[in-house]
């Protein structure tokens, strides 16, 4: 979550720019039904613990559709960006490098920001 608000922080500082689309950097939530753990967790940081409360609640936190494995392809971009410049502004590159990380490399939209300009 930390990440999410990282790259909001950014987006905004850099003037929503036009080659991200706000969409990616939002923070959707975990799905109730595949990854409780997590959403429980989310749940209670943000709403018992009062962390995060700049993030996107939702439908409670429910992205209705499981996310995990895209936010941790996610963090394993972010993560090296972090320890090199901890507390540092995210750049439009490293932007883009994160989101980027979300979709699995063979799905649909995957293919589509490895190949821009086409459609699959």
């Amino acid at each position: 979550m930390a990440m999410f608000q990282a790259l909001q922080r950014a987006y905004e500082d850099l003037g929503r720019p036009s080659q991200v689309e706000e969409w990616l950097i939002k923070f959707s939530g975990f799905d109730g039904n595949e990854e409780t753990k997590q959403l429980g967790y989310c749940q209670f940081l943000c709403e018992r613990e009062g962390k995060f409360k700049d993030l996107p609640k939702g439908d409670g936190y429910n992205s209705h559709a499981p996310l995990l494995d895209g936010y941790r392809r996610m963090l394993g971009v972010w993560k090296p960006i972090r320890s090199r410049r901890p507390g540092g502004a995210l750049t439009l590159e490293e932007i883009v490098a994160i989101v980027s990380a979300m979709p699995h490399p063979d799905s649909d939209m995957g293919k589509a920001i490895k190949e821009p300009g086409t459609r699959h």
